[in-house]
């Protein structure tokens, strides 16, 4: 170490160069690396969807979630299995161990559960999928005085044209009822014809589909045939033929049924400011970056609004989590300049300015040096990297300030700005690099967890190891370079002669309180070790006694007479 010390204090440029690839490659990992609230990691759960529609819960547990349990039961990679049975829908999560391969897994869950064939007959294909984690980002809401479908059309309209945009894929429409075509008969018209329910549902399955017909093969190639003949409006099942007479005559479904474009039956109701509303939710999926898609809808909303939306339908923008993120990160700039005032300002009451500066500057160096190691991981910007950058502030200057003080006081000594780098630096460089070391195995914890939870940890721990080894290279090469070569000039009069003055002022001060009232204080203390240790005790249960009776002094706690604190 003392080598790499001693070589980096003799080439300057050397310093500077790894002080500006610090400095320019954090910016660009700013610049560059994906932002979300939270850490995306992985959800290794499988679920299985049978629709049951019409069945009770108990009749979907027996007939469906059991046969289902039955067929996935023991397959090696899933730890457990959950099922969940309600009204007309069986839900199967089959949980993975954390090695298994997932990809092998699904194909094989969804192998044995195609082939089950003893479902009822009125259950629909099974869907098997892995859960993927969506966070949510923004929630606009669509409200007006106007009736449920062009509400449902205008929000319809939006989901498409922010999915259209790049960087997101996860957008979709909530609190609307899907659409239904109601056809409704009675029992009078019923009898008039001699038909039944049956034969009228029979009619509707037979009429509205689309068939495939084969090909024909002709010299110029093969064509294909194919009957379209699915209805998707109220208006197209009118001419579906219920009844054929035998002399000709055809009775529709419109002469026997009164046929409505509907919305399903059940009891949804979303209102917003006072007026019936839905919400558009976009959400972030993987890498997407959480605070592109905010600003790309927000931009997108204002202009739908403008041109897009008719008078008297409202977007609202009710819900928009890339706020928390920027204010979170306001919090880190805020305390990391604040911080670096404070260096640099007490710092300047005991050690020259230039000193100060330099070691004031290892905690930009720091902090974007290991900006610049996060687009080489899978680390992105986050809620919690963040507080692991604020948990860090105050350590990583920390090795600076020391290495700092003792290069200025070998220069005190009378030694050369170049000597009393390398000797300064090398006096502390292991105390300095085995008190990282310690902080770093505190923080090792964090990067061991194991299971689901890891991803969302792990952050915590890497950022404050890359920033503490940032921090470690910074006060050990860079800083000693930047000490040993400062220019030196005698101190002029005015500014710089007052600002030495109360330099020296200062520490006279500092030297006779040490001398007089400092030192006698420890020498007493020690004396009287056992009865300091007491009175020590005492104030420590009291101030315990004191916390614990917060609701009485302070107010902390709530009272007995209900919600006032």
């Amino acid at each position: 170490m003392h080598t790499a010390i001693r070589w980096f204090a003799h080439n300057p440029v050397a310093a500077n160069l790894l002080m500006i690839l610090l400095l320019l490659g954090g910016t660009y990992g700013a610049l560059t690396t994906n932002q979300e609230e939270f850490p995306n990691f992985d959800i290794k759960v499988v679920n299985v969807r049978v629709p049951y529609l019409g069945a009770a819960p108990i009749e979907v547990e027996r007939s469906v979630c059991v046969r289902v349990e039955e067929a996935i039961e023991g397959l090696e990679g899933i730890d457990k299995i959950r099922s969940i049975a309600t009204e007309g829908m069986c839900n199967v999560t089959a949980e993975l161990l954390p090695n298994a391969a997932e990809v092998s897994v699904l194909n094989e869950i969804k192998s044995r559960v195609d082939g089950i064939n003893s479902f009822p007959v009125e259950t629909e294909k099974p869907i098997v999928s892995k859960l993927a984690l969506t966070r949510r980002v923004v929630q606009i809401a669509v409200s007006g005085n106007t009736d449920e479908r062009t509400l449902k059309e205008i929000a319809r309209e939006l989901r498409d044209e922010i999915a259209a945009l790049d960087g997101i894929s996860q957008v979709s429409v909530d609190y609307i009822r899907p659409y239904e075509i109601s056809v409704e008969v009675s029992e009078r018209e019923l009898r008039r014809y001699g038909i039944t329910l049956n034969q009228v549902s029979q009619a509707i399955r037979a009429s509205s589909l689309d068939m495939p017909g084969g090909t024909i093969k002709t010299r110029n190639g093969e064509i294909l045939i194919r009957t379209t003949g699915q209805a998707y409006w109220g208006q197209e099942f009118e001419d579906v033929i219920v009844l054929t007479r035998k002399d000709g005559t055809r009775v529709a479904l419109s002469d026997i049924a009164e046929i409505r474009d509907t919305f399903e039956e059940g009891d949804l109701l979303a209102q917003f400011n006072g007026q019936r509303g839905v919400v558009v939710n976009v959400s972030q999926v993987g890498d997407e970056d959480l605070i592109q898609i905010a600003e790309d809808v927000h931009a997108l909303v204002e202009d739908f609004q403008t041109h897009s939306v008719p008078e008297g339908i409202e977007l609202d923008t009710w819900i928009d989590t890339s706020k928390d993120l920027q204010e979170r990160m306001s919090v880190l700039t805020q305390n990391a300049g604040g911080g670096l005032v404070l260096v640099l300002v007490i710092l300047a009451l005991f050690l020259k300015f230039r000193v100060a500066m330099w070691v004031a500057i290892g905690i930009p160096v720091a902090l974007l040096g290991t900006l610049a190691v996060l687009p080489f991981t899978d680390i992105n910007i986050s809620t919690m990297t963040v507080m692991a950058f604020i948990l860090v502030l105050g350590i990583v200057v920390d090795d600076a300030i020391v290495v700092g003080e003792r290069v200025y006081g070998h220069e005190q000594m009378g030694k050369s700005p170049l000597q009393a780098a390398v000797d300064g630096t090398w006096e502390v460089s292991v105390p300095v690099i085995f008190g990282v070391l310690t902080t770093i195995a505190a923080f090792l914890p964090l990067i061991m967890v194991e299971g689901r939870m890891a991803g969302f940890f792990s952050p915590i721990g890497w950022v404050v190891i890359f920033a503490l080894a940032c921090s470690v290279i910074e006060s050990q090469l860079i800083l000693p370079s930047h000490l040993a070569h400062r220019k030196h000039s005698e101190p002029k009069p005015g500014l710089s002669a007052m600002w030495n003055r109360f330099q020296g002022g200062l520490a006279t001060w500092l030297e006779n309180m040490a001398a007089h009232q400092y030192m006698p204080f420890v020498r007493r203390v020690l004396l009287w070790r056992y009865v300091s240790a007491a009175i020590c005790l005492g104030v420590l249960i009291l101030s315990v006694s004191l916390i614990l009776s917060g609701r009485v002094v302070f107010g902390f706690f709530p009272s007995v007479e209900g919600d006032r604190v």
